[in-house]
């Protein structure tokens, strides 16, 4: 995609400029496009052009865009639109301005060609004239649609600055004195500055709405609902901290293996949660281990192999797994030697079944809340405990059991429960969050309703879309050069960037089997440095952010035809970026060509 200087946001911009935007992303990113730029005419008076374009060929065209097709009326000599002088005029206005603010400068030695645009209108490219304009310096909406006929428009533009019929190469002193010129704060370390800074916005508003578990402390019982982007996870964090302050032994519960070693990181960094002996006061787990601990012996000897039919799977942690565990619940002498907590902060809380299947239901009655009765055996207290539950309904995946997750259900066994909505999105910037309200739709209207209002959220790159090369060789140098431009640009370093993909495993992903993309290692627990990227599964990443994600494994959002599923896997892999998102994604041509 081009690499773009935005001084015109697109909602102050006309409709036909953004028309010929929305062309002009799609050349490669060695063209550099200023949309918005500021001149004087003769006169003295400010005014703003459209577009530069600074071509990797040719040198600098100044393009001015117009609406319609030029109409001209002879006896009075007045063009419509406008102060009614013919249009040429204010695009040689244009022109000249810029060729005076190059000059002494490396763009001095370039050819500055110019252009009208008439996005709306087409002709044909070997016309004389177009409507009373001199064709040779007109571009049309047929020129831009067609990439052969563009390229054709542009050798037209530039060939007068052509030196013995070649077109002169734009080097990278050239490039750098644009950037100078007409790039405010498009340097990398300004650019660096500006995320960086947004990133501390974030943190600080999440860290100034903790005062919402300020006003909330003398309820003993919470179930907090909020949507995506609302920070649900760190309200987790803060509220299990709050419990060990109070020198309570915390049960924080996650759901899947990438979150737990997030949070269980962030519990380790921390000395003030340890008790007297050193032993941490917060107990991070997921379902499966806590599974583990009762049971005395790890999943992986019970499991079906990996690789098994996907019933046997399911079968075993709907059934066996919590048939198993309440087996051992009913053993007094193995249930004297658990932990029990003090208090329960559960993390994603809509993952946890309160509905056992009918026959585990029957054979154990005391498991009224399914999963969540075994939790409370391991609290001292059970459903009198504190705890606190953050969940979001719409999050539940569509592949498991309707209605597996009911708060009510919760809600009505606690003792004193406070149910609280969290309804504001924090940590998206402009670009994002007006991404994730386009795929509105089936499998996600109920997500998008709960993202609240976007209007004061902080600006940022715009989502960058790609059809995904055919071959996984391809896909790996694309996603790879998605990755070192954002590192060139400024905009993050390779460990801030998390690729996701809709697979259950990386092995199964369009990625395959690899321990690298292109030059970038991808993240272990033995390599986890600043150049290792971090990679994982859409539906293992809930609860989980990163200031850049690329999506692959994904259907491209407008060049594919996207089901309710389809939708919903672009929806909860998008939701995961806060600055950065670049989805690769799969076209209904590609599906047939595979």
């Amino acid at each position: 995609m081009a690499k773009w200087i935005l001084n015109r946001p697109k909602k102050h911009a006309y409709a036909s400029e953004i028309t010929v935007a929305r062309y002009l992303k799609n050349l490669s990113d060695d063209w550099l496009i200023v949309w918005g730029f500021f001149y004087k005419d003769d006169q003295g008076t400010e005014r703003e052009g459209d577009f530069l374009i600074l071509a990797p060929i040719g040198g600098l065209l100044v393009l001015e865009v117009k609406g319609g097709t030029p109409r001209h009326f002879s006896p009075t000599g007045a063009w419509e639109g406008g102060d009614n002088d013919n249009p040429i005029s204010q695009l040689d206005g244009e022109w000249g301005s810029v060729i005076r603010d190059i000059k002494g400068t490396a763009l001095s030695h370039v050819f500055i060609a110019k252009a009208l645009c008439y996005p709306d209108g087409d002709a044909a490219p070997d016309e004389e004239r177009w409507h009373g304009l001199d064709r040779s310096r007109i571009l049309t909406g047929n020129e831009l649609k067609n990439g052969r006929l563009f390229m054709a428009a542009m050798q037209r533009f530039f060939s007068r600055g052509a030196k013995d019929g070649h077109l002169k190469t734009v080097d990278d002193d050239v490039r750098a004195a644009f950037l100078q010129l007409y790039g405010h704060g498009r340097d990398p370390e300004a650019l660096r500055e500006f995320l960086d800074h947004t990133e501390e916005r974030f943190r600080q508003q999440i860290v100034a709405d903790y005062r919402l578990l300020d006003l909330l402390r003398a309820n003993q019982q919470l179930l907090v609902e909020g949507g995506p982007g609302c920070g649900k996870s760190w309200y987790a964090l803060e509220q299990a901290r709050r419990y060990a302050a109070k020198d309570m032994r915390v049960l924080f519960l996650v759901y899947n293996l990438a979150i737990t070693e997030v949070m269980r990181n962030e519990v380790k960094r921390d000395p003030s949660l340890k008790d007297e002996s050193g032993a941490p006061l917060i107990s991070v787990m997921n379902y499966e281990e806590v599974a583990a601990l009762i049971l005395g012996e790890p999943i992986e000897s019970l499991a079906p192999q990996q690789g098994a039919p996907r019933q046997e799977t399911s079968t075993f942690y709907d059934v066996t797994l919590p048939s198993l565990v309440l087996e051992a619940l009913r053993n007094p002498s193995r249930c004297a030697g658990l932990p029990k907590y003090d208090a329960l902060v559960v993390d994603e809380g809509q993952d946890h079944d309160t509905e056992l299947p009918p026959e585990v239901a029957k054979q154990f009655p005391e498991a009224a809340c399914g999963w969540w009765s075994i939790y409370w055996r391991m609290l001292k207290h059970e459903t009198l405990a504190p705890m606190a539950i953050f969940f979001d309904r719409a999050q539940r995946p569509a592949f498991r059991r309707a209605n597996g997750f009911l708060p009510e259900r919760i809600q009505g066994l606690l003792s004193q429960p406070a149910l609280v909505t969290l309804d504001q999105s924090l940590r998206y910037t402009r670009p994002v969050y007006e991404f994730l309200q386009s795929l509105d739709g089936d499998g996600t209207s109920d997500l998008v309703a709960a993202m609240g209002d976007g209007r004061s959220l902080p600006e940022g790159p715009e989502v960058e879309l790609y059809e995904a090369a055919m071959s996984t060789e391809d896909l790996h140098e694309q996603v790879a050069s998605i990755i070192r431009k954002w590192e060139e640009e400024g905009y993050c370093q390779p460990r801030d960037v998390l690729i996701l993909h809709a697979r259950t495993d990386l092995e199964s992903s369009a990625l395959g089997p690899t321990e690298k993309i292109g030059s970038y290692p991808l993240r272990t627990e033995e390599i986890n440095h600043q150049f290792a990227v971090g990679h994982n599964s859409i539906h293992k990443a809930k609860g989980l952010d990163s200031r850049a994600v690329i999506l692959v494994d994904v259907q491209h959002p407008y060049k594919a035809m996207l089901g309710a599923d389809d939708r919903s896997t672009l929806f909860m892999g998008a939701s995961r970026a806060r600055q950065l998102l670049a989805v690769v994604g799969e076209t209904n041509e590609a599906d047939q060509r595979n």
